[in-house]
């Protein structure tokens, strides 16, 4: 029996959705069944102040995530922020910010845009735990600890994939996970293989 349903579609694209379906690699009906209203979203690094409003989002976020005390960006990163051409848009700075945070060991947080280029930022395992036992002091030991494993295996993968240059099996075999498993946790942390972010939608259509 047929199931009536009441939803409302959103659906984006990074590409110009007119012209792929003029050179017939878009279907014409479809574009036109989503094409009701069009929200265009410039990229990043076109909207000024907001990643100095993002990166406060970001670090609020992961102060929540991993029961951590709030962290603020300092100041004199501002300039080179907005500078920076972010290639990968907001999920590139997301990222930034994400690592950075694991790796504070000051309520100031500094962010370089060359880290998110590079895609390295990945320090020692030593003291990436180090750094996040002082993050972690009078938040009781449940809570550290449980924070402290979650902090350390996202560190200690994020640095086999990108010292592995973004190949997942060798990334694995040096973990000592099968690459299915080592794939699992990849997904659970957020961390991109080719540390590099995708490019955030551009236009949005709805209907």
């Amino acid at each position: 029996a047929a199931v009536r349903a009441d939803v409302r579609i959103v659906a984006a694209s990074n590409a110009n959705l007119h012209e792929l379906a003029q050179r017939g690699e878009f279907r014409h009906d479809l574009m036109y069944r989503l094409n009701v209203m069009i929200l265009r979203m410039p990229p990043l690094r076109d909207r000024g102040d907001d990643i100095v409003l993002l990166v406060d989002h970001f670090l609020r976020r992961f102060s929540a995530q991993y029961w951590g005390p709030l962290r603020v960006l300092a100041p004199a990163c501002i300039p080179a922020l907005l500078q920076y051409r972010w290639p990968g848009n907001v999920r590139e700075l997301e990222n930034l910010v994400h690592r950075e945070f694991l790796m504070a060991d000051a309520p100031i947080v500094r962010l370089d845009p060359a880290d998110a280029q590079s895609g390295a930022a990945a320090p020692s395992r030593a003291d990436a735990l180090a750094a996040f036992a002082s993050l972690e002091l009078g938040q009781g030991l449940a809570r550290a600890k449980a924070a402290m494993i979650v902090a350390f295996e996202r560190t200690f993968i994020l640095r086999a994939i990108t010292e592995t240059n973004g190949n997942v099996s060798a990334a694995a075999r040096r973990c000592g996970k099968e690459r299915r498993s080592f794939g699992r946790l990849l997904k659970k942390h957020g961390i991109d293989k080719s540390l590099g972010a995708l490019a955030e939608p551009t236009r949005r259509y709805s209907g």
